[in-house]
């Protein structure tokens, strides 16, 4: 049974997410009165047709076109008519809490030439924290279309950016 009115939110209880998309389906479909709710640590990425239409910093907000005329074109293209519509929207939770003593390290040694001592071989490793600093960067450069990125997916880009350098 579809509920009447819904909290549309996103809780990432185990740390897992850096991001993740809101799927709606015929059951969990966005309607006019929903409550769409970004957490302190959050930022929602409303998406039309493809581009970036609005960016929500925290807090509680009620879809009616009377406050967010951008988010009532965005709700229609998410269901309007079980999603026949010209409009195609997308939304995307945004982890913007620090994730700390994250480990990287090169995968094996790489052999240095040294003058004295010949070939030696170089590992690297240890900790860094980072955080997403710029949504739209974020978005464009690391999930693209991806229904979610984890932590540990930000974790081997940083370990495969460590070994290009």
């Amino acid at each position: 049974m579809p509920e009447i009115l819904k909290v549309i939110e996103f809780r990432d209880r185990d740390g897992v997410y850096a991001a993740w998309r809101w799927k709606p389906d015929e059951v969990t479909a966005v309607s006019k009165w929903d409550q769409l709710v970004v957490r302190e640590n959050q930022l929602c990425i409303l998406m039309q047709s493809g581009k970036v239409e609005q960016i929500l910093q925290p807090g509680r907000f009620v879809l009616d076109s009377q406050n967010f005329p951008v988010l009532t074109k965005f709700i229609y293209g998410l269901v309007y008519g079980k999603g026949n519509t010209p409009f195609i929207g997308d939304m995307y939770f945004v982890n913007t809490t620090q994730f700390n003593a994250r480990r990287w390290g090169t995968a094996s040694p790489v052999l240095m030439n040294d003058e004295l001592y010949g070939q030696i071989p170089v590992t690297a490793n240890g900790t860094l924290s980072y955080a997403v600093d710029d949504v739209g960067i974020f978005l464009n450069k690391v999930i693209g279309t991806q229904d979610y990125i984890s932590v540990e997916d930000l974790d081997r880009i940083a370990r495969d950016r460590s070994e290009e350098h």
